[in-house]
């Protein structure tokens, strides 16, 4: 399961679900510029991450790793 925290302007705290897994996540990882999100796990995909303009979180990325 993938979910964010987001501390608001009055210190409170709100969660946002992403999505829920199919297996155990292995690795989480924020890009350098810290807009994308890349979620690993057992299921062997990488699923890319990123906040739209409306603050809606899309998928932008789901690979296998196969060509």
């Amino acid at each position: 399961m993938v979910i964010l925290w987001r501390c608001n302007e009055n210190g409170e705290w709100n969660a946002k679900l992403l999505e829920k897994a199919h297996g155990a996540l292995w690795h989480v990882s924020w890009s350098v510029c810290g807009t994308i999100l890349s979620v690993s796990g057992e299921d062997n995909k990488i699923v890319l991450w990123k906040e739209n303009l409306q603050g809606q979180w899309q998928k932008i990325d789901d690979s296998d790793g196969k060509r």
